[in-house]
């Protein structure tokens, strides 16, 4: 549900796929390294990478970030107690990374204070999913995906290779990806032969 457009240079256009909301349309947004600062505007739908600072509105977008070994540039998520990877928990306790509330009721004015690239939020059709166009309103960066509607756990798992990108990984994020693709395809064979044998 997502592509990534590299053009000559390194900004990259990026496309997802917002099928979450009932009027499946695309949502485009532009990456720009963050030492182009002349091409950093206030556009919303404009984005520094690698980031320096995120909040994430669910904890499947924590682990991507954790499994890419960035940890560190978490600031703020929904929902704390959700948080099982060792290393998020400690930075948690350590105080560096707040509960920003969940999407029903986000703490704004923290998430504003903590001035982050970007909020990485996701949309449930037919739910109240205002938190996000308010976010924007109030000129928070807000990337919206839809990694949970994937139907396959590769089609999730490729979501790696979108955080990658975000985080300067993309190397790092192919190498993963290719290795639990591996990892997978072992394991549905031998799945099929001992359903066959």
């Amino acid at each position: 549900h997502f592509t990534i457009e590299e053009s000559d240079s390194s900004i990259k256009s990026l496309i997802i796929k917002n099928t979450w909301s009932g009027k499946p349309k695309d949502d485009i947004y532009t990456l720009v390294p963050r030492d182009c600062t002349k091409l950093l505007s206030e556009n919303i739908y404009t984005i520094p990478y690698p980031l320096k600072s995120v909040v994430c509105m669910s904890s499947s977008h924590v682990a991507y970030i954790a499994a890419l070994g960035q940890a560190e540039v978490i600031k703020g998520i929904s929902g704390t107690r959700f948080i099982y990877n060792k290393e998020v928990r400690q930075i948690i306790a350590d105080g560096h990374i707040a509960d920003v509330g969940g999407e029903n009721l986000p703490n704004y004015e923290l998430i504003m204070s903590m001035k982050p690239d970007v909020v990485i939020a996701y949309g449930i059709s037919g739910s109240d999913n205002s938190y996000i166009e308010k976010l924007q309103k109030l000129g928070v960066r807000t990337l919206t995906i839809g990694d949970y509607l994937e139907n396959s756990p590769l089609g999730k798992l490729e979501y790696l290779k979108l955080f990658g990108v975000l985080c300067g990984k993309s190397a790092m994020a192919d190498s993963l990806f290719a290795h639990k693709v591996e990892g997978y395809r072992k394991i549905k064979e031998k799945i099929f032969a001992a359903v066959k044998g």
